[in-house]
């Protein structure tokens, strides 16, 4: 029996901490996705905005070398992957990509850049992963990646993702109440054996 109760608070628990981890979307007053919050990638929390500006506004810098979050040509494809997934397949902004902030006609692309690259005689290039949004849905589509030309001031949809805050997540009230009930439990049994 004792068995059987540890089972059942050891799923409680693991069902608690996966139900902290969803992503969620974010929107503006009319109701445009704009980005999003706990986006898991590898094990970790991102936050991701969706912009719109030149890599030098959006970035604060844009210079030959620089690096995004240490991304590459791979990771960073997949983090677009699980940003479709957990933010945009399934919901309203797959059905209707016009509630994708940017997207005002049949198609757009995000950019998620991974590095500024030298092309040679002063030409700028962002070797990202692009998203490309067309209707009638997000999800179908599939994120590629390669290298974009263009000048920093150019003007571009950028995905940009930080690091998501570790706020400590506050416990239920019902857990130190089943912790408490499953040691009443312990507590009785040990006794009744005893006597």
């Amino acid at each position: 029996m004792l068995r059987l109760l540890s089972l059942l608070a050891a799923l409680t628990f693991s069902g608690l901490a996966t139900q902290t981890s969803a992503a969620t979307a974010v929107t503006n007053g009319s109701g445009a996705l704009i980005g999003a919050t706990g986006v898991e990638y590898n094990g970790k929390f991102y936050d991701v905005s969706l912009e719109s500006g030149s890599c030098i506004d959006v970035f604060g810098s844009c210079a030959v070398g620089d690096t995004f979050l240490s991304f590459d040509d791979v990771t960073s494809y997949q983090f677009v992957g699980d940003f479709i997934t957990q933010v945009i397949a399934g919901t309203v902004f797959d059905a209707d990509p016009f509630l994708i902030s940017g997207c005002s006609s049949t198609s757009c692309s995000y950019f998620l850049p991974y590095r500024v690259s030298d092309q040679g005689k002063g030409n700028f290039a962002v070797d990202a992963s692009r998203w490309n949004i067309r209707a009638p849905a997000v999800s179908s589509d599939s994120a590629s990646y390669g290298r974009y030309a263009g000048t920093p001031s150019s003007t571009n949809l950028y995905m940009v993702a930080s690091y998501a805050s570790t706020a400590e997540v506050p416990l239920p009230a019902s857990l130190p109440l089943l912790a408490g009930g499953l040691g009443l439990i312990a507590a009785l049994r040990r006794r009744r054996r005893k006597a």
